[in-house]
């Protein structure tokens, strides 16, 4: 979603800046409309509200299975998250500055590309922009890594979190997930990216604890499969709509696909899950996420500067699609390579620090 959201989003649709804020019927153009329809199944802000969701799931779970307790848990836990997150991201910076370095920037701005596009590595970065990018305080050198200071800083309390939503009885639950959510809308357009989203970690560590019992008992027949997937999966782009401006959905659609998946596949059904290709896109997922962007910058530079301009705005939707077809392509095989020498050396020697020292 995260990837096609940012392909459509490179050019000027027959001449529409900023198309993923405007409503469909103003589109007034075929290519434009295509567009402004993919995008409402490809929200890339929407996608980041199962991102998070997802995080708190699969934390909880691997801190259910740990035999750590206290300090020794916390310290663990804070490492192996640092050794997951900061690496792979680490030489995507790099890379990012590398070719940044050779002149493949954006300094002029390109008068056929949107405004989104535009805003990209626009003005040239002090030592001190680039040690805040490293440690992810600031955000220029890799538009997505907004999520990953969001995902650092709530793994500084996420085992309180997690404490919280196994320990402490079901009212108590309930009161700290509404305060998280009345801290998310209060704090939603002048504190950072970071305390709204704290309250989607916590719907995730909650759907383990909660999410059968009620299944159950809002439905009986435990074999709704597909029927409940659609109807999530509805909800969700309907949230991702009405709040198009914001940075993620409500939660609820994202809380209810990621239960319908985990519940179908405990009960052997949706065996498409354990599908080779699934969950090799699913390991290299984060590669990808982190790859991505450079790559269609770079490839649309390229075609900006090879391309005469009165062709890519002829056939701006031809261009876009091409844009994307070519990015997810190249992102994959580089997602797989950085996997392999990146992601899971790092994995492995987090786990090995935690086993050695902690």
């Amino acid at each position: 979603m995260v990837a096609v959201a940012h392909s459509l989003l490179v050019l000027k649709i027959n001449q529409i800046d900023e198309i993923w804020a405007k409503p469909l019927w103003t589109m007034d153009t075929f290519d434009a409309w295509v567009v402004k329809l993919v995008l409402f199944f490809a929200n890339g802000e929407a996608a980041v509200t199962i991102f998070f969701v997802l995080s708190g799931v699969v934390l909880g779970l691997s801190l259910d299975n740990s035999k750590l307790t206290g300090m020794r848990l916390y310290l663990s836990f804070l490492v192996r998250r640092a050794f997951r997150i900061y690496p792979a991201y680490i030489v995507s910076i790099l890379f990012a500055l590398l070719f940044l370095s050779i002149g493949v920037d954006n300094h002029n701005g390109v008068a056929i590309a949107s405004t989104f596009f535009n805003w990209q590595y626009r003005t040239p970065l002090s030592l001190f922009q680039i040690a805040q990018n490293l440690t992810l305080f600031d955000w220029t050198l890799n538009l997505v890594s907004w999520t990953l200071t969001v995902e650092m800083a709530v793994a500084t309390f996420f085992p309180f979190l997690y404490f919280i939503s196994r320990r402490w009885p079901g009212y108590a639950v309930f009161v700290v997930l509404l305060a998280l959510i009345v801290l998310a809308i209060i704090s939603a357009d002048n504190y950072g990216p970071i305390l709204p989203h704290v309250y989607l970690f916590f719907v995730g560590l909650l759907i383990p604890r909660y999410g059968q019992p009620a299944f159950h008992i809002y439905f009986r027949n435990r074999n709704i499969g597909y029927k409940w997937l659609m109807s999530a999966t509805l909800l969700f782009l309907v949230e991702s709509q009405l709040l198009e401006r914001s940075q993620s959905g409500f939660g609820i659609g994202a809380t209810l696909i990621i239960f319908g998946l985990l519940h179908n596949h405990q009960h052997g059904r949706w065996k498409f899950l354990e599908w080779h290709l699934i969950r090799k896109l699913g390991r290299q997922s984060y590669s990808f996420y982190l790859w991505h962007w450079p790559f269609l910058f770079i490839i649309s530079w390229l075609m900006f500067k090879l391309v005469p301009f009165r062709l890519i705005e002829g056939y701006s939707l031809v261009a876009s699609i091409l844009l994307c077809l070519i990015s997810v392509f190249i992102t994959y095989w580089v997602s797989a390579i950085s996997y392999k020498f990146i992601e899971a050396p790092a994995i492995r020697a987090g786990k090995h620090l935690v086993s050695r020292f902690i």
